[in-house]
């Protein structure tokens, strides 16, 4: 990109395993320090006792350290709130206290004084797992009519005990970036995203794009992560991907796996022309971002082919020589075969004589991952490693990596030109040079990004090299379209209900889990039947995929049929994925679960017996299955995207998008931009929901009937779609950041009426419900 255009950062802030604050986060990466620990006290629904096992069993984990957030309090006094919000933050999850902590101090740290709010947006990861209060609300809804059941059974009455928790705690995905929007004042439009533990630099490259194309004046940016520490834990037990030990050592010979961490990393992003005249600390530039999604290999293993594209994309952009490198934060995870993934990646992209060593003065290149310090912050993970690296370029320190002692000798480290460091080092570059770094994070599902870093010293000695993408204003055809809501199981459907109005009565959703709610009705879907054969995926994982992911699974692949590209063999390198998600509740079956350890202690205790090991069994297979592996991955909400992606080979970009009802618009916005940045030629851009689930249903004050649904839209530029002699059903001419599609002479067309709340599918819903009208010339105001 030109001078002018590059991206500069120019605030930060976060709050990490034992860091508050950024100058303590430093200070204990500097000294080596790991924050791993045993889980303290109440954070897990199960004791150590209930939950510790020395191997992989049913509910279970084999190590019981992690690295937490303690003694944090949301100091809400000094957001100058009214009291009304005040009151509400505070009866919602420490997720969203992280968020809006770690977004301050950003806010803070920058110039934010000259730029207008409402051109300031926000682009976050957020992972898409059950929190501690959803997994409340789960328990005051369900648990009482579970315990009246096993009261019918044994003919004496048993009571349920639970904390109960505010209604707004069941949204979890895209509630976060909203929260922050509206403590700050800011009206540029906000949703989070989850591309598994690449989402922070994914939020980046797509903070970064709206900045260079004057949709915004300033972007906050990074990730998150806070989910249920329990259900985290519990999940990469069954991986296998845990560390027994509990210490995370990269690159290490000591490695045996991740350790989980949690936290919050922001970071304010402004052109740097902005940034210059407002006189901010720029505390490095954006010289480019590489994103990529794998096409081969197991959905759970990382693909050395994969990284390397998302690698060599960045490079190519930046016009960067990978040698150009003084250090490279790792995504580094700890596992030894995941690690030894990266190390090879990394040396596929050198892949230079020693000559190249001798060019840098002998020295190598120095490698790590922060995850050492703080653990494997999921979502949050690539914002902990840019803020780390930051820190590196203000401080001109390379920095350590904790844990580490000896390399793991299958790496042959000492023949390549990366070492790991113990100690920290001064960061040294020649006279007129610039420090440079770059920053990995690669994600379950094959979901891969790296991002190169400049330090900031001169204008006139950053070297100017033009964008390969330039966005465009070229209109977005809609050519295949699919979608199954409630009873109308594809476009014909849909096309009847409407344009002919044959609407299906919504029934009674009272009796699902037990739970009596009078007056409830919807559109639910009962039955999910994928045909065997017809998507690259081992039955056994088909089975234990949650309803989320089989459902848009399927409105995808309808959507490829429409368009008339299901079937084509060859890899899509051309293509994204973009889905539109919101928190399957059925992910908090769990802890539903895991929770009966405790009711069934009490009510051995009302019912005068002793509490039996073969008793809770059968209260909890009459619950929900356990969490294995297979379930771990059929309920990660990124992971949406990724099977798609991987079913039909596609390399692109693809991850999901929250922000609730609005969630498939932003989902269209980000496809047009990557369209019209010529980043792909054709993407996939759906959205789901599970709105019927009893859960949702529960706190649902609206009145309006709710949906269960996907809906899905292949997209590609007009001029493509000429060419390529496809059915246009209708054309997008405009996307603006404030979560709505616009056209000229628009009319207002919403399929909640026929169909009701959808929740996040509901905009997709009335976007499939135009198109067909559009298509059809068919007007529903005057028919």
């Amino acid at each position: 990109m030109n001078v002018s255009d590059r991206i500069a950062i120019v605030g930060i802030g976060g709050i990490f395993p034992d860091a508050a604050d950024l100058p303590t986060f430093w200070a204990n990466i500097l000294a080596g320090h790991a924050a791993s620990k045993t889980a303290p006290p109440n954070r897990w629904t199960l004791s150590p006792d209930d939950a510790l096992s020395s191997d992989t069993q049913p509910d279970r984990v084999y190590s019981h350290r992690a690295c937490f957030v303690e003694n944090f309090t949301l100091d809400i006094n000094r957001l100058n709130l009214d009291s009304d919000l005040s009151q509400l933050i505070l009866q919602l999850d420490v997720m969203n206290h992280l968020a809006i902590h770690a977004g301050h101090q950003a806010w803070d740290d920058a110039n934010m004084h000259s730029v207008d709010p409402t051109r300031v947006g926000i682009i976050i990861g957020n992972i898409a797992l059950p929190t501690d209060s959803v997994s409340k609300h789960a328990l005051q809804v369900i648990g009482p009519a579970y315990a009246a059941a096993v009261s019918k059974t044994l003919g004496q009455k048993v009571d349920w005990t639970h904390t109960p928790t505010h209604q707004l705690n069941r949204y979890v995905a895209g509630l976060p970036g909203g929260l922050l929007a509206q403590t700050l004042g800011i009206g540029g439009g906000a949703h989070t995203l989850d591309a598994a533990c690449a989402s922070s630099l994914y939020s980046l490259k797509y903070a970064c794009d709206e900045l260079l194309a004057h949709r915004s004046d300033a972007m906050i940016t990074g990730g998150l992560s806070r989910p249920d520490c329990l259900y985290t834990q519990m999940g990469f037990s069954q991986l296998h991907a845990l560390s027994a030990t509990g210490i995370c050592a990269p690159f290490s010979d000591r490695a045996d796996g991740l350790v989980v961490g949690e936290g919050a990393g922001m970071l304010i992003l402004k052109r740097l022309n902005d940034a210059l005249a407002h006189d901010d600390h720029i505390y490095a530039t954006i010289s480019a971002i590489g994103l990529s999604n794998d096409i081969t290999g197991n959905i759970m293993a990382p693909d050395v082919q994969g990284q390397g594209r998302a690698m060599h994309s960045a490079y190519q952009l930046a016009q960067w020589h990978p040698t150009d490198v003084d250090h490279i934060e790792c995504h580094g995870t700890g596992t030894p075969i995941g690690d030894n993934v990266e190390f090879t990646s990394l040396k596929n992209l050198w892949a230079t004589p020693p000559e190249a060593l001798k060019n840098r003065g002998g020295n190598r290149c120095v490698i790590g991952s922060v995850k050492s310090n703080v653990g494997h912050l999921l979502t949050g993970a690539g914002a902990a490693g840019l803020i780390k690296t930051l820190l590196a370029i203000k401080e001109q320190k390379l920095p350590p990596t904790a844990n580490f002692t000896a390399p793991n000798p299958k790496m042959d480290m000492k023949n390549s030109p990366f070492e790991v460091l113990a100690k920290p080092r001064d960061w040294e570059v020649k006279q007129g040079n610039s420090r440079k770094a770059a920053v990995s994070a690669f994600g379950f599902g094959g979901i891969n990004a790296h991002v190169l870093l400049e330090e900031y010293q001169d204008r006139k000695a950053m070297i100017a090299v033009p964008q390969l993408h330039v966005e465009s204003d070229e209109p977005i055809a809609i050519v295949g379209m699919a979608g199954h809501f409630g009873p109308y199981k594809n476009i014909d459907d849909l096309r009847t209900l409407f344009l002919e109005g044959q609407e299906q009565e919504p029934h009674s959703l009272t009796g699902t889990w037990g739970v009596g709610l009078a007056d409830q009705v919807g559109h639910a879907i009962k039955d999910i039947s994928l045909p065997l054969g017809r998507f690259r995926i081992p039955p056994t994982e088909l089975q234990d995929m949650l309803p989320q992911q089989l459902l848009m699974l399927l409105a995808a692949a309808d959507a490829l049929n429409d368009a008339g590209i299901e079937h084509v063999q060859e890899p899509r390198l051309d293509m994204g994925v973009y889905i539109g998600i919101g928190l399957d509740m059925n992910t908090t079956n769990f802890h539903l679960r895991w929770e009966l350890a405790n009711q069934s202690k009490n009510w051995a205790t009302q019912l005068g017996v002793k509490p039996s090991d073969i008793w809770l069994t059968q209260l909890r297979d009459a619950m929900n299955p356990p969490l294995t592996a297979n379930r771990t991955m059929g309920a990660l909400g990124g992971i949406v995207a990724s099977r798609i992606a991987r079913a039909f080979k596609v390399g692109g970009p693809s991850f999901t998008i929250s922000s609730e009802q609005t969630s498939a618009l932003h989902a269209i916005a980000q496809a047009v931009t990557s369209l019209r940045r010529g980043e792909i030629n054709t993407a996939l851009v759906g959205s789901v929901e599970q709105g019927c689930d009893i859960r949702h249903v529960a706190a649902n004050t609206t009145g309006m009937p709710t949906c269960d649904g996907a809906g899905a839209m292949i997209l590609k530029r007009l001029s493509d779609a000429r060419t390529d002699g496809d059915t246009v059903y209708a054309v997008i001419d405009q996307t603006s950041r404030c979560d709505k599609i616009v056209a000229n002479d628009a009319i207002t067309i919403d399929a909640t009426p026929q169909l009701g709340d959808v929740g996040p599918a509901t905009a997709m819903a009335s976007l499939i419900k135009a198109a067909l009208c559009l298509h059809h010339s068919f007007n529903p105001q005057n028919k």
